[in-house]
């Protein structure tokens, strides 16, 4: 489902808009969606960063994978970590599921 948002910009903004369409051969409008898209995926991980907002939350929101995400954090120099104590958590788990195997 899509949502339609009027948008009022800037006159002075639709000579980049052309140039950039016809560098990539799209429509105008796909250009400023793109455009909307890659700074809402920025804004996306940076809430990630910052721990407001989980990997699989965003990857849902952005109609996108976590592995996506993550590659794409990796190239903006953001480290997605786990949240605290997860490691430890994870550790214990995979301990107790190797001891359960040998058994």
């Amino acid at each position: 489902m899509t949502i339609v948002q009027p948008v009022r910009l800037s006159e002075k903004l639709g000579p980049l808009i052309d140039l950039k369409s016809k560098e990539e051969h799209l429509s105008k409008s796909v250009i400023i969606r793109k455009f909307v898209y890659d700074k809402l995926e920025d804004y996306a991980l940076d809430l990630c960063d910052r721990g407001r907002l989980s990997i699989g939350k965003a990857a849902e929101l952005l109609d996108t994978t976590i592995y996506d995400l993550q590659e794409k954090a990796r190239e903006k120099g953001i480290v997605l970590s786990a949240a605290e104590g997860a490691h430890e958590v994870s550790r214990k788990t995979v301990d107790r599921l190797v001891k359960s195997l040998k058994a």
